[in-house]
């Protein structure tokens, strides 16, 4: 059973600090494989297929 006390008023910023994260990760392997850090480069890097 769920935890109630997880609601839909929590998705929200759970959703936006993972993409925040993905985000993050895909620029710190970028930048140390001294690739660009465009914001679409890093999009197609931490989203690949979207």
């Amino acid at each position: 059973m769920l935890n109630p006390t997880f609601t839909h008023k929590h998705r929200l910023p759970l959703a936006v600090g993972d993409v925040v994260t993905f985000l993050a990760f895909a620029a710190l392997g970028r930048r140390a494989h001294s690739m660009g850090n465009a914001l679409d480069d890093l999009t197609a890097t931490a989203l690949p297929g979207v």
